[in-house]
């Protein structure tokens, strides 16, 4: 087993995940490998500090008040019309107005392009003068 392999299976078999053979693997090469076996004792350390650290508790109102703020912002307003954050008529009007001259700007380009392409083409050409008459075979 190489470090690297070592290395990825050390929080796997800290949490009982291994079967016997992979964890006799790791076992075998961490006996061998001071490097492994220092990375390995600090993830155990760095555990036993987690477990150590306090879990926070919340306030004994905590998750009747989250609640209530949560149904304050959907359940109690009366229509989707009272929310300033959801869009109304006037907005919509502006989403089909912006649209429309997405549209039209579309178009317009489209038509530029064409008419500078064909005047182009035919300017060219009439620059370059007639064609000379073909070779007599």
């Amino acid at each position: 087993m190489t470090c690297h392999q070592a290395g990825a299976l050390i929080e796997a078999a800290l949490d009982g995940e291994l079967d016997g053979s992979r964890q006799a693997e790791l076992q075998e090469h961490l006996s061998g490998c001071p490097s492994c076996r220092a990375e390995e004792q600090a993830a155990r350390r760095l555990r036993r500090l987690i477990r150590a650290v306090p879990r926070p508790v919340p306030p004994h109102d905590y998750w009747e008040e989250t609640t209530r703020l949560i149904l304050a912002r959907t359940v109690e307003r009366e229509s989707p019309a009272d929310d300033p954050a959801l869009p109304g008529p006037a907005s919509e009007k502006g989403a089909l107005i912006r649209a429309g001259l997405a549209v039209v700007t579309s178009v317009g380009l489209l038509v530029a392009a064409l008419l500078i392409g064909y005047t182009g083409g035919t300017h060219s050409a009439r620059r370059a003068g007639p064609l000379p008459p073909a070779p007599d075979s």
